[in-house]
């Protein structure tokens, strides 16, 4: 399974896209750090696991 990409497709307003405006991409990244940043803030042990031990 590790050597499959990944694959994605897109819709939005229920059409399928190939690409983003940027706006979107914008918009895309901020919702998913917000996301992020709400669960690693609920989980901080899930998130100590992801950073390289020194």
């Amino acid at each position: 399974m590790k050597d499959r990409p990944l694959t994605v497709t897109l819709h939005i307003g229920g059409k399928q896209v190939d690409t983003l405006t940027a706006e979107q991409t914008e918009r895309m990244a901020e919702r998913l750090s917000e996301a992020m940043t709400l669960y690693y803030s609920a989980h901080p042990q899930e998130y100590q696991e992801l950073k390289p031990r020194t």
